[in-house]
């Protein structure tokens, strides 16, 4: 997908600028990019993206999407959809409900600050997207891949810190159809700990199968890396302290 469209602008003080990102997503076209300024921050808003468009935040640290603990923070519906440079916080505290609830393909979520929510990014059905470079903190779960038949996704160089019952899940993709096939590698996984006998700093269960599970530091789990009802998976050159 090219970005080479126009840019909308969210926040500032330019003209046209508009005073919500839903207003500007809702503006905006296919190929189009959304830039939102930090000085308005943060945006009380429950995003729903059906455009594919490049949500871009001014600094990840102080542009800030809270969803008010009543919905997804963000929802992505359509294809080829990039998200970077935001914290991304106060989904309903639910592992039902996500800072980002992703249910389609070829989307990249990177360098974001992703916390508080009852999942951090939850991917139901989806394949071929790239999470990268997050720090997802604080969330009950961190990641988890989720229903349907979700496959070659790739999960890298994020930090996943402080997670309650997992820093990332893979999980109940079926029998006899497709297989995950999906990459976790070079992340951190730290301080995943949940006092009910879960904290997982990596799940592969439920027939989640043909996944990649390489060069990861896994540090002050509950338990590192569990896997149940899953099989053919390939783990090397992991870290688990």
């Amino acid at each position: 997908m090219s970005f080479d469209g126009n840019t909308l602008y969210v926040g500032g003080s330019g003209p046209g600028n508009y005073t919500t990102i839903q207003a500007a997503i809702d503006n905006a076209s296919d190929g189009d990019n959304v830039f939102v300024y930090d000085d308005s921050s943060p945006y009380y808003e429950n995003l729903l993206i059906k455009k594919s468009i490049k949500l871009i935040g001014e600094n990840n640290e102080t542009t800030i999407i809270d969803g008010n603990s009543i919905d997804d923070v963000i929802k992505i519906k359509a294809n080829n959809v990039e998200i970077s440079s935001f914290t991304i916080q106060n989904s309903k505290h639910e592992w039902i409900y996500a800072g980002i609830d992703l249910s389609s393909n070829k989307n990249t979520i990177s360098e974001n600050i992703i916390i508080n929510n009852g999942c951090g990014i939850l991917l139901s059905g989806c394949s071929k997207n790239e999470i990268s470079h997050n720090v997802i903190e604080s969330n009950l779960n961190g990641i988890r891949q989720f229903m349907g038949f979700p496959s070659y996704n790739v999960f890298s160089n994020n930090i996943f810190i402080d997670n309650g019952l997992s820093g990332l899940w893979l999980l109940q993709s079926r029998r006899n159809t497709i297989s995950d096939n999906s990459t976790v590698e070079n992340n951190i996984v730290s301080y995943n700990n949940c006092p009910e006998n879960q904290g997982y700093g990596i799940a592969i269960s439920w027939c989640s199968e043909h996944n990649t599970i390489q060069n990861n530091e896994l540090l002050n789990n509950l338990i590192g890396i569990i896997i149940y009802g899953s099989s053919e998976n390939i783990f090397s050159w992991n870290n688990i302290k």
